[in-house]
């Protein structure tokens, strides 16, 4: 009965996927059947399927020279010493994979452009849907569209930040779907932005390869039942978490756009990141395709490159202070009292690491060597939950991601509440007093 079912939805599925560019997901729950003694549970069509709609021929493509010698693996997500990429995001019950793998490679290609490891940038998928005209023609939907589009949007408006446009699709209100809704303008200029990269006709394994050493791209890849049932850990996947679709004669469901952001001569295989969120599989939404497998080699490639920004970091802050003597529950205030210098005049935000686990999160921006307004400075205060010596710092980020070294330490000594008294009854005073009342006559008593 079960695989009656699943057979029937899976073919149901590959005539939509080759009827229309309509991505599509449905959710079922199958309980136990008495005849199979099987129980699937969540069992969950992946939101991802659309066709693979090729760029316009009269659209340029890039040139691609492999050089000799390429590295035999290379993985952004620890090179010298740092991860270079982003987390692994959830484009929910949409067809917007194609929106998300171009993100998270302008996400890293910023990080790598200035040098930032560290800076995280968290851009909106929302407004490259909303502003980019999908597969079908209609805006703000879920339909599927080509990541050369979606660069094309980014080259043009620049990299609008998650916080002023969060992700809405399906089921939002329609104001929040149109394009130039947002809550803030915060973005990275396009004039910083380089060239968009595009290769699909003469894609190969070397010229992924050798676009890979510049940082992440995103890569188109056809999808079997076997990849979009499963997870890395499980079966199709092999003792190494590298997946195979194996030899079956079956036609693919639909298609797909993840971020390659690496690769592994030995035994063979591609590092890319999905978009189903950070819980799918066991690598934290990553997961490991052999080389050759689902025409990842030979669909399209895509990615974007900033212009190399002499990006100099802000100066070290010297004049952290704050309170230092606290009991624990009491909150105390710590602050800059003079503003940072960028040396390129850019805006700085601030952050305070209370050594406790906490920090006060980037505040700003607040403009290079000044504070919003007369007799103001950055601070803020901290409730200590925990008694101990601790040792607080601030530092300084630019917009572009490069961070100050640390300020001053400002030495907070954290006492348990009522410590004072308990030191003062057990003092040498308290003690000579006991020692009146406390004789051999009285201890008899008790031996």
């Amino acid at each position: 009965m079960i695989k009656k079912i699943i057979t029937t939805m899976v073919i149901a599925t590959f005539v939509f996927t080759s009827l229309t560019t309509t991505c599509f997901s449905c959710n079922i729950d199958v309980e136990e059947t008495k005849d199979e003694g099987i129980k699937l549970k969540e069992m969950r069509f992946r939101p991802l399927l659309i066709n693979y709609e090729p760029v316009s021929p009269s659209i340029p493509r890039t040139e691609i020279v492999v050089s000799s010698g390429l590295p035999s693996s290379l993985d952004w997500r620890n090179y010298n010493g740092y991860d270079w990429t982003t987390r692994a995001k959830d484009q929910g019950e949409c067809g917007s994979c194609w929106a998300f793998s171009v993100v998270g490679a302008v996400e890293s290609a910023y990080e790598i452009a200035n040098n930032a490891p560290t800076f995280n940038p968290d851009f909106s998928e929302q407004e490259v849907i909303s502003c980019t005209e999908p597969q079908g023609g209609n805006h703000n939907n879920c339909s599927g569209g080509n990541p050369y589009h979606a660069l094309q949007t980014i080259k043009e408006r620049g990299a609008l930040y998650e916080k002023c446009y969060p992700y809405a699709f399906m089921g939002s209100n329609p104001d929040k779907l149109l394009c130039g809704y947002g809550l803030c303008n915060e973005r990275v200029s396009s004039s910083e932005i380089d060239k968009i990269v595009l290769v699909d006709n003469d894609l190969s394994k070397d010229k992924i390869k050798q676009q890979l050493q510049k940082g992440p791209v995103s890569l188109g890849m056809d999808v079997y039942v076997d990849f979009w049932w499963s997870e890395p850990g499980k079966p199709p996947y092999d003792e190494n978490n590298i997946y195979h679709h194996g030899t079956s004669d079956e036609s693919p469901i639909g298609y797909h756009s993840v971020l390659c952001v690496g690769y592994n001569d030995n035994p063979g295989y591609w590092i890319c990141k999905n978009s189903w969120g950070q819980n799918w599989g066991n690598m934290e939404g990553f997961f490991n395709i052999a080389y050759g497998e689902c025409c990842i080699e030979s669909r399209q490639m895509t990615s974007l490159e900033f212009k190399q920004i002499n990006n100099r970091p802000p100066e070290t802050p010297n004049s952290f202070e704050g309170s230092r003597d606290k009991e624990k529950g009491e909150v105390g205030w710590y602050w800059l009292e003079n503003p940072v210098i960028d040396p390129d005049g850019d805006q700085l935000y601030y952050m305070i690491d209370f050594d406790d686990g906490f920090d006060s999160g980037w505040e700003g921006p607040y403009e290079s060597g000044e504070w919003p307004g007369e007799n103001q400075e950055f601070g803020c205060p901290h409730e200590w939950t925990r008694a101990g010596t601790f040792y607080v710092k601030a530092k300084a980020r630019d917009e572009h991601g490069a961070e100050s070294g640390w300020s001053n330490e400002v030495i907070v000594n954290v006492e348990r509440k009522n410590k004072i008294f308990i030191k003062f009854l057990f003092s040498q005073r308290i003690f000579r007093l006991m020692d009146i009342f406390i004789d051999d006559n009285l201890l008899s008593r008790f031996t």
